[in-house]
C-alpha cells in the first residue's frame, strides 16, 4: 500500500511540476496537521483513540491536487488515505478521487 501512496505523490507532483513549467502563475502549496480526539467515518466513530490528520494540497491555474490520511495514534491502528487530483475552470471542479481504507484491519463500524 505504502508502494501505491508513493508512486501517487510522485505522479502528482510531476504532473503539477509540469503544469508550473507551462504557465507563469505559481502552484499554491498547502501542508496542514490536524490532531483530533478520534477518526470519524461518514459521521459514524470508527475509534477511541486519538489521530493524526495530515493533508497537502497543490493548487495550480487549472489542475489540483493532494492528499489527506488519518492514522490513529493508539493501539487501533486504523488508517485511511484519500488522494485526490483534478481540473478546475472558472466555477466548476472535476475531481478524482482515491479512499483507502484497509478493511481487514479496520473494520468498517455497524
Amino acid at each position: 500500500m505504502l508502494r501505491v501512496f508513493y508512486l501517487s505523490i510522485a505522479l502528482l507532483v510531476t504532473i503539477l511540476g509540469e503544469v508550473k513549467s507551462e504557465e507563469t502563475q505559481n502552484i499554491n502549496t498547502q501542508i496542514k496537521f490536524d490532531f483530533v480526539s478520534r477518526h470519524l467515518w461518514r459521521g459514524m466513530r470508527h475509534n477511541t483513540t486519538p489521530a493524526v490528520q495530515p493533508t497537502i494540497r497543490f493548487d495550480g491555474k487549472m489542475l489540483f491536487g493532494g492528499f489527506w490520511a488519518s492514522y490513529s495514534l493508539g493501539s487501533e491502528n486504523i488508517q485511511e488515505i484519500d488522494i485526490y487530483t483534478g481540473l478546475k475552470y472558472k466555477n466548476v471542479d472535476l475531481t478524482i478521487i482515491d479512499y483507502y481504507h484497509d478493511k481487514k484491519r479496520n473494520p468498517i463500524p455497524k
